[in-house]
């Protein structure tokens, strides 16, 4: 199985970056290893994963980093320049590597396992769909973690949280990217994403009457693809690090573990 791992930055740079004096967020360190340098050995140490793409950062940031450049050498692991946004460069390197089942997730992802790969991927591929979204129960997250603040959505049967991790099943996976490019910029506050599928959802989404299936079926038919999602697990797969908090809460993981 391939794997993608998303490392751009955002337009207007990382401000977790900034406050700790490096290039990329994905430079920033968690109990003294980079992010990015922890994402590529759980994806390198993973039973599932036999190849892998990085897509991004920049030239300039890749070259300044040799330790990066030597992990990515030592693993074998290929390295594309990033398009416009996250979702133009997961196609980008769709594209570039044509190989299907793929793993997609961030390169911020400090705490990824590859036990949590693994659980995922094998979740994911007994579901019927062209991409598969993992998802955690925000009950089991703010059990383990009652100091994270996350992103959540907020359903009639159930409160979530993103974990970062797709798998792309099938060609028809393109699509959904495409259709996301117009959503992404309100990752952080879903019920703009929801306003954009329709009034009606928005209305039910508002007030807590829309199902979690509810919402797959209609991202499905907007993108024209098959959406589904899986329930992850493992509540440390819901926490990236692209904030002071989550750098926080990473380390204090890490020195607990």
């Amino acid at each position: 199985m391939h794997a993608i791992i998303l490392a751009g930055d955002r337009p207007g740079g990382s401000p977790l970056a900034k406050s700790n004096n490096v290039s990329s967020g994905i430079f920033v360190k968690v109990n003294g290893v980079t992010c990015i340098n922890r994402v590529l050995t759980a994806i390198h140490n993973s039973r599932l994963i036999t190849t892998a793409s990085i897509v991004g950062p920049s030239k300039e940031s890749f070259l300044g980093e040799s330790s990066l450049s030597d992990l990515i050498d030592n693993y074998g692991f290929d390295w594309l320049s990033p398009d416009k946004g996250p979702a133009a460069s997961a196609a980008k390197a769709l594209r570039h590597v044509n190989i299907l089942p793929a793993l997609l997730t961030t390169a911020d992802h400090a705490l990824l396992t590859p036990e949590i790969i693994d659980d995922f991927c094998n979740s994911a591929k007994t579901v019927q769909a062209d991409l598969v979204v993992g998802l955690a129960l925000h009950t089991d997250v703010i059990k383990a973690f009652p100091q994270t603040k996350r992103t959540l959505l907020r359903f009639a049967d159930g409160i979530y949280c993103g974990c970062n991790l797709f798998l792309l099943n099938t060609t028809e996976s393109q699509s959904v990217l495409s259709f996301w490019k117009a959503l992404e910029a309100d990752r952080k506050k879903p019920w703009r994403i929801v306003m954009k599928l329709g009034p009606k959802l928005l209305l039910k989404y508002l007030f807590r009457l829309l199902t979690i299936d509810e919402l797959f079926e209609k991202l499905s038919s907007c993108s024209g693809a098959r959406v589904r999602y899986v329930s992850v697990s493992n509540p440390i797969a819901a926490i990236d690090v692209d904030s002071e908090g989550d750098l926080k809460l990473a380390n204090e993981i890490c020195r607990n573990d």
